[in-house]
């Protein structure tokens, strides 16, 4: 009785995401058709229930694979048809939402905010759209939650903050920002190696971290490391590295 009763597209957007959580390509691109067609047909109607069944799932554990399909799904469909119009609406307004939900009390809506603005700012090249205003709001909200309380939010929130930084640029903000994640605990030290772009800038961070306490870290930095241009490094860069490396068992895991 209750379905009977639902108003028609927002039935629609809940048998589509119910749809796509079950793994067929040709499924999902008749589901990203429909969703568009809904969009187009009720605008209004659809951000409203769009958002609505966004919000039941942030309350479900991350870490449960209907959350990971779905918020895969909604990237894919807010960069479907990405020159129109309607779809940079709906952009906009998704992203607003989720910013605003990390500003909430319940620890596990911040942490899935932040899985899906993960998933969504590593695909930044291929977005939809995104306002400058919006941007900037975005890119604020995630340099507080990177000092949250809880550490596994810390951690989501590096990793979506880390597109947006400029290995090239000394001065950058946000990498300065994400270097000072370097002090955390020895997961977020390791998160940080793994999100920030190896350059000259950076380099004597990721030197610095071939000596650090934990040997997960130490490993992250050696094998990014090993993967930088050997004309980038100083001859005393070398010699560090390699005395530190004859010395550190990590490296028969490495290579």
């Amino acid at each position: 009785k209750f379905l009977r009763r639902m108003d028609k597209t927002h039935k629609k957007i809940i048998q589509v995401f119910n749809q796509v959580q079950k793994k067929s390509s040709v499924l999902k691109k008749r589901s990203l058709k429909t969703m568009y067609k809904l969009l187009v047909a009720r605008e209004d109607k659809f951000k409203k229930y769009f958002l609505r069944e966004i919000q039941f799932i942030l309350v479900v554990k991350s870490n449960e694979p209907a959350v990971e399909k779905l918020f895969h799904f909604i990237v894919d469909f807010l960069n479907y048809k990405n020159s129109e119009e309607v779809m940079h609406r709906l952009a906009d307004i998704t992203l607003n939402f989720f910013i605003e939900n990390l500003h909430v009390k319940d620890s596990l809506v911040r942490l899935n905010s932040l899985v899906f603005l993960n998933e969504y700012t590593h695909q930044i090249s291929r977005t939809t759209f995104i306002s400058e205003e919006t941007e900037e709001l975005l890119q604020s909200a995630l340099q507080e939650r990177i000092i949250d309380k809880k550490p596994a939010i810390r951690a989501e929130a590096i990793k979506a903050l880390s597109p947006f930084h400029d290995p090239s640029d000394p001065g950058d903000n946000i990498l300065h920002t994400l270097l000072d994640r370097l002090h955390d605990n020895a997961k977020l030290r390791g998160v940080v190696l793994s999100s920030i772009k190896l350059s000259f800038h950076t380099l004597s961070e990721f030197i610095a971290h071939t000596k650090d306490v934990d040997e997960n870290v130490r490993k992250i930095a050696f094998k990014e490391l090993h993967n930088f241009p050997i004309k980038n490094y100083s001859t005393p860069q070398l010699i560090d590295i390699a005395e530190r490396g004859i010395k550190d068992p990590v490296l028969e895991e490495l290579f």
